[in-house]
C-alpha cells in the first residue's frame, strides 16, 4: 500500500480514538482536583439586569486593569493600574482621550457575544445586543480570552487580571456558570510598550468536557474564542498532564481546518481575504494552584521550557509523534499560580476573596502574569491594519456560522492520494535539478545581468519540460504543477539574483582593493618630497592608469548596477590615495622646513658666538645682529627653495622670521646682563673705596654736620667720574644706568650712617643733663593725657637742660635732633609714650597737635 494512504488512514484512526477518548472522559475535577458530575447549566441573568448592574456593585481592587470612566480617577490609577502604571501624566490624559465614549461601552459589567443554541446544545448563535455593544468599541483594540475544562477557574483568572471582585460570574456549585463566549462591556485603555493606546475586552468561554456536552461544541467555542482573540489563555488546574496536551493539539487541529472554511465565507460579509485576521494568537498556558516544585530558582527548569519539553514528549504507542501546537501558535508560553487562597469558605466562593485575603505568592504570580500579558499584547490587525469593533462583529458572524456549518475536511480518495504525492515527488524532483543547475552557475563566479537572464531562461525552461514529461497525461495537475514550479522557480531565481549580486559586490570590491594596493606600491616609489604640482601631475597619471585596470578587468560584469557603483566608488578611492600622499608630501615638506629653520637659527648663532666675546654696546650689538640675520636668511631661502610655491610657505617664512627675532632679544638680554656685571663690579669697587676714605675714622665726631656733608659731595663726585670715564662705551645701555643709580643709593646710605654716628656722638656729650631732664619729665608725665603734649612738654625740659654750659651756644636745629634722637631711645621715655595712645588720645593729641600749629 502507499506510505501516505497508510499514514493517512492513520491519521483517521488516530482522530476517531481521540473523539471516544473524549466522550469517555472521567468526571471532571474542579480547581481544588475535587471529583465531581455536572448536573446541569446555569445561565446568566437577564441581558437588562446585567447591564443595569451599578457601578457601586463593582468593588474596585487597588492595582485594577478596568478602564478609567472619568479624569476624577485618573491620579488615582496612575498608581494602581498595572497596565498603566509606568506611563506619566500626559499618556493617561491620551488614553482618555481615546477611551470610547458611546452610551454602549460604559457598561461595566459582563456581556455575552455568543451562546448555545436551547435546542439541543450543539449549535452556536450570536446575541444581537452583544454584537451592537462590540461594533461600538473603536480601533485600536485587543481581545484577551481564556479557554479551558469547566470548573477550573476560567472565570476567576479573568477576574483577577483585571483585578475585579464582582466581574464573571464565579461558579460556587459543580454546575458549569459560563455559556457561550461573554465579553466585559466596558473596555480598557492600556498603553502597550511601544506607546500606542489600545482598547482591550477580555473573553470569558464555556469550559471544555463538560457532561452531556459533545466534543464538536467545545471545538466550536474554542475556534471563535481563539480566532477572534489577540492574545489566547489555556487555563488548567494543579499541572499539565498529555491528555490536555492531546485535547488542545486535537482542537487547534480541528480550528486549521475551520479557519479555512470561515475564510471562505468572509465574502458574503464583505470581508477581504487575508492571512493574518485568523491566524493563532499567541498562547499562554496558565497553570493555577501549582504547588510542585522544580520550576524557578537559579537551579529550576523554566515554566516555558517545561511546557516545551512536554510538548515534544511523545506518548503515544506505536507511533513517533511530536506535539504540533509548537508550530500552531505563533508563540507558547507557560505561568504559574499558587493557591489563591488557603481557608475553605473562600475556596468554595472565590469571589468572596478580598484582596488581602488572597495569599502573597498568588498576588506576585499573578501579578507577574499581568505584566507577561501587557508585554505579549498588540492590536488586532487585518493586512497591517488594525480593526474596529464594527470589523469583530461581522467576524464573529462568520466564525459563528462557520462553526455551525461543519468544516472538517473530507478524506481524499486513493488516486487523489497517489495523484497528489505523483504531483509532490514530481514537484520536487524538478526543484532538485534546477538547484543542481544553480549549484553549476555558482562555478562560474559572478555573473552580468544579460548572461545570468540568459541561464535562467534556459534553465527554467529544460526545468518545466521536465515537469511535463513527469506528469504526462494528468492533464489539469500537469498545468497546475506547471504554475506550481514556475512560481517556485521565479522565488528561487530572485534568491539567485541575490546571491549574484552579492558574489557581484565581493568582486568588484576586491578588484577595487587590488588596484588600490597596486597604485599605492607604485606611489610608494616617487621620491618624497617634491613640489605639490609635480606630485599631482604624477597621481593623476596613476589614476587614470589604475581606472582603466579595473574597467577592462570586469568587463564581463558591465552592464550591472553594482559595477557602475564600484566605478564611482573606485575613482573615490584612487582620489583619497592621492590625498593621501599629496598629504603626507605636505607633511615631508613642513618637515624639511622645520629642519631648515633650525639648522639657519644654528648658524645664526653659531656666528653671534665668533664676534660676541665681550660686553658690546648697543649700537654695535645691534650692527652685528643685522649683519648675521641677513647671512641667516640667505642661508634659509637657499634650504626653503623648493617650497616657494607650497600655499604654507609665507606662513613657515614669517614663523621663521618671528623666531629670529626671538634669539635677537636673547642675545640683547645676555649682553645687558654682561654689561649689568660689569657695572655692577665697577660699583663695588668704587663703594669700597668710598667707605675707606669716608668713615669715623677719618672723620673726627662729633662735628658739624654740614662738614660731613661737604666731605660726602667731594668724594662722591670724584667717584661718580671715576665710574664714568671707565664705563664710558656702555653709556647707552640701560644696565648701565641703572647700576650707576644704585650706586649713588648706597653710597648715600653710607654718609647717612655717618651722620647718625655724628649724631649719637652729639648725644653721648650731654648724657648727663638729659639724664636729669628725663628724671623731671617723669615727675610731671601724669599731667599730660596725650602723647603730643607729653611730647611737647619733654622738649621744653630737655631744651632747657641743654641751655647751660658748653651746650648753651650750640645751634637749636642741633639740639632738636639730640633731643629727638635721645627720646626714641630712652625706654622709659617711650614706654609713657606708648601709654597715651589709642583712638581717643590720638584726636585730642590731633587737636593739641593743630591749636599748637595755628597759635603757637
Amino acid at each position: 500500500m502507499c506510505p501516505d494512504v497508510t499514514r493517512l488512514l492513520t491519521l483517521v484512526t488516530l482522530l476517531g480514538i481521540c473523539v471516544t477518548s473524549a466522550l469517555s472522559e472521567t468526571p471532571e475535577r474542579d480547581f481544588l482536583g475535587r471529583s465531581f458530575e455536572a448536573d446541569g447549566k446555569a445561565e446568566h441573568g437577564d441581558f437588562m439586569e446585567t447591564v443595569t448592574r451599578t457601578h457601586a456593585e463593582t468593588e474596585h481592587v487597588p492595582g485594577t486593569l478596568e478602564a478609567r470612566a472619568t479624569a476624577s480617577e485618573v491620579d488615582d490609577s496612575l498608581a494602581q493600574d498595572p497596565f498603566t502604571a509606568k506611563t506619566d501624566t500626559s499618556e493617561v490624559d491620551a488614553s482618555l482621550a481615546q477611551e470610547p465614549s458611546t452610551a454602549e461601552t460604559d457598561i461595566d459589567a459582563p456581556i455575552q457575544l455568543v451562546r448555545p443554541n436551547p435546542n439541543g446544545h450543539e449549535q452556536l448563535e450570536v446575541c444581537e445586543e452583544g454584537l451592537r455593544h462590540l461594533a461600538s468599541v473603536p480601533s485600536p483594540l485587543a481581545l484577551i480570552a481564556v479557554v479551558g475544562k469547566f470548573h477550573t477557574g476560567k472565570s476567576f483568572l479573568l477576574n483577577q487580571v483585571m483585578h475585579k471582585r464582582g466581574g464573571f460570574g464565579v461558579g460556587k456549585t459543580v454546575r458549569p456558570e459560563t455559556m457561550g463566549i461573554w465579553m466585559w462591556g466596558k473596555p480598557l485603555v492600556m498603553t502597550l510598550e511601544s506607546g500606542m493606546n489600545i482598547s482591550v475586552i477580555f473573553l470569558d468561554t464555556e469550559g471544555f468536557a463538560a457532561s452531556n456536552i459533545s466534543e464538536s461544541y467545545d471545538a466550536k467555542v474554542f475556534a471563535v474564542a481563539s480566532l477572534l482573540s489577540s492574545y489566547l489563555m489555556y487555563n488548567s488546574v494543579k499541572i499539565i498532564d498529555q491528555s490536555d496536551i492531546d485535547y488542545l493539539e486535537l482542537l487547534a487541529r480541528r480550528t486549521q481546518l475551520f479557519a479555512l472554511q470561515s475564510q471562505l465565507n468572509a465574502e458574503r460579509y464583505a470581508l477581504e481575504f487575508n492571512h493574518n485576521l485568523l491566524k493563532f494568537p499567541p498562547l499562554l498556558w496558565v497553570v493555577q494552584d501549582f504547588v510542585q516544585a522544580g520550576l524557578g530558582g537559579a537551579d529550576g527548569e523554566s515554566a516555558q521550557s517545561w511546557l516545551k519539553r512536554l510538548m515534544k514528549t511523545s506518548t503515544r504507542e506505536q507511533e513517533k509523534h511530536e506535539i504540533s501546537l509548537l508550530d500552531i501558535f505563533d508563540s507558547v508560553d507557560c505561568h504559574t499560580l499558587f493557591l489563591p487562597a488557603v481557608r475553605k469558605r473562600l475556596l468554595e466562593d472565590l469571589s468572596r476573596a478580598q484582596e488581602e485575603d488572597l495569599t502573597e505568592e498568588y498576588r506576585e504570580e499573578r501579578d507577574d502574569l499581568i505584566e507577561k500579558l501587557r508585554k505579549g499584547l498588540v492590536a488586532k490587525e487585518r493586512n497591517g491594519v488594525a480593526v474596529d469593533g464594527a470589523e469583530l462583529k461581522l467576524l464573529v458572524k462568520l466564525l459563528v456560522e462557520a462553526a455551525n456549518e461543519g468544516s472538517l475536511a473530507e478524506i481524499p480518495g486513493r488516486w487523489g492520494t497517489f495523484t497528489q504525492h505523483l504531483t509532490q515527488t514530481a514537484f520536487q524532483e524538478c526543484l532538485k535539478f534546477f538547484d543542481a543547475e544553480a549549484d553549476k552557475q555558482k562555478d562560474h563566479g559572478a555573473m552580468g545581468d544579460l548572461a545570468l537572464q540568459r541561464w535562467y531562461n534556459e534553465t527554467a525552461n529544460r526545468t518545466q519540460l521536465l515537469m511535463n514529461r513527469l506528469l504526462i497525461g494528468l492533464g489539469s495537475s500537469r498545468v497546475q504543477s506547471g504554475k506550481k514550479i514556475e512560481e517556485a522557480l521565479r522565488r528561487r531565481y530572485e534568491v539567485i539574483m541575490e546571491l549574484n549580486s552579492r558574489r557581484l559586490d565581493i568582486l568588484c570590491q576586491q578588484t577595487q582593493q587590488t588596484v588600490e594596493v597596486d597604485m599605492d606600491r607604485e606611489a610608494r616609489k616617487l621620491a618624497l618630497p617634491m613640489r605639490s604640482q609635480d606630485l599631482l601631475t604624477e597621481l593623476e597619471s596613476l589614476i587614470g592608469k589604475y581606472s582603466l585596470t579595473f574597467t577592462q578587468t570586469l568587463a564581463a560584469v558591465n552592464d550591472t548596477r553594482t559595477f557602475l557603483l564600484y566605478v564611482d566608488s573606485t575613482q573615490k578611492v584612487l582620489t583619497s590615495c592621492t590625498e593621501k600622499f599629496l598629504t603626507r608630501n605636505r607633511l615631508q615638506i613642513q618637515a624639511m622646513l622645520e629642519t631648515v629653520k633650525e639648522n639657519s637659527i644654528a648658524f645664526f648663532r653659531n656666528n653671534m658666538a665668533d664676534e660676541v666675546t665681550r660686553p658690546l654696546c648697543k649700537a654695535r650689538l645691534k650692527t652685528l645682529q643685522n649683519e648675521q640675520s641677513i647671512r641667516a636668511f640667505e642661508h634659509y631661502k637657499l634650504g626653503a627653495e623648493m617650497a616657494e610655491e607650497e600655499k604654507f610657505y609665507n606662513v613657515h617664512k614669517s614663523d621663521y622670521l618671528l623666531t629670529m627675532q626671538q634669539v635677537a632679544e636673547e642675545y640683547e638680554e645676555a649682553n645687558d646682563r654682561k654689561v649689568r656685571a660689569l657695572c655692577d663690579d665697577k660699583a663695588s669697587s668704587l663703594l669700597e673705596t668710598l667707605q675707606e676714605r669716608f668713615n669715623s675714622r677719618q672723620i673726627q665726631l662729633p662735628t658739624n654736620a654740614t662738614d660731613i656733608k661737604t666731605k660726602y659731595d667731594e668724594i662722591a663726585a670724584m667717584l661718580v667720574v671715576q665710574y664714568t670715564h671707565s664705563l664710558d662705551l656702555y653709556q647707552d645701555t640701560t644696565p648701565y644706568k641703572t647700576s650707576l643709580a644704585d650706586f649713588q643709593s648706597k653710597a648715600e646710605d653710607i654718609r647717612d650712617k655717618l651722620l647718625e654716628e655724628n649724631l649719637h656722638a652729639y648725644t653721648k656729650e650731654v648724657d648727663e643733663p638729659l639724664e636729669t631732664a628725663v628724671k623731671v619729665i617723669m615727675m610731671s608725665a601724669d599731667r599730660y593725657d596725650t602723647a603730643f603734649a607729653l611730647s611737647q612738654y619733654a622738649n621744653a625740659v630737655c631744651l632747657l637742660h641743654l641751655d647751660s654750659g658748653k651746650t648753651r651756644a650750640w645751634d637749636q636745629h642741633l639740639k632738636a635732633q639730640i633731643i629727638a634722637y635721645y627720646i626714641s631711645n630712652n625706654l622709659a621715655m617711650q614706654r609713657e609714650l606708648h601709654k597715651r595712645t589709642g583712638l581717643w588720645a590720638d584726636i585730642k593729641g590731633f587737636g593739641q597737635w593743630l591749636m599748637w600749629v595755628l597759635f603757637g
